[in-house]
Order: structure tokens, then sequence, then C-alpha cells
């Protein structure tokens, strides 16, 4: 959740485990890719 709205459910398989590895390639560059366009659009500035 931010302050655009929701964010994009990630669903993993029942008994699967997440590394860090999985979580900072798949799930936060994927938030942050889409954070950053939208910020592009809207003129705002992530700090």
């Amino acid at each position: 959740m931010s302050n655009w709205g929701h964010s994009e459910f990630d669903f993993i398989t029942r008994g699967q485990t997440v590394t860090s590895l999985y979580y900072v390639e798949t799930v936060l560059k994927k938030c942050l890719t889409t954070a950053t366009q939208r910020s592009r659009e809207n003129e705002y500035v992530l700090t």
C-alpha cells in the first residue's frame, strides 16, 4: 500500500520459501520500478 493506492500481490505456492534474494530481485524491484514510473508521470520525487 502506498499513497498511490494498493500494490500488486505476489502469490507464492504453499510450502515454498522466499529468500531475501528473491524478495529483492522480484518483489521490490517490481514495486520500485512501478513507483518511479508513476513519480515521473506525476512529477513527484522519491526520497
